[in-house]
């Protein structure tokens, strides 16, 4: 289940029960990842990774446009 966490956390795919169901051999049902508390943690941990990756990578582009705008600007 690790290395199908760190999977969707690296692609970028949402994370979630349903989906890592769907991508484990041993997961036939989300409730199988939910109703064990060890493996809900475990989701929720990633789930909030992803969540924290998803902002910083956005408030990066916000940053990288403003100052392509800027150094474009610079160069007319």
């Amino acid at each position: 289940m690790l290395s199908i966490l760190e999977e969707l956390l690296e692609k970028d795919i949402t994370i979630t029960a349903r989906e890592v169901a769907r991508r484990h051999s041993a997961f036939n049902h989300a409730a199988s990842i939910t109703r064990n508390s060890d493996r809900q943690k475990l989701l929720r941990d990633f789930q909030e990774k992803q969540a924290l990756v998803r902002k910083l990578t956005h408030s990066a582009k916000k940053i990288a446009k403003s100052s392509l705008i800027a150094d474009l600007a610079e160069k007319d």
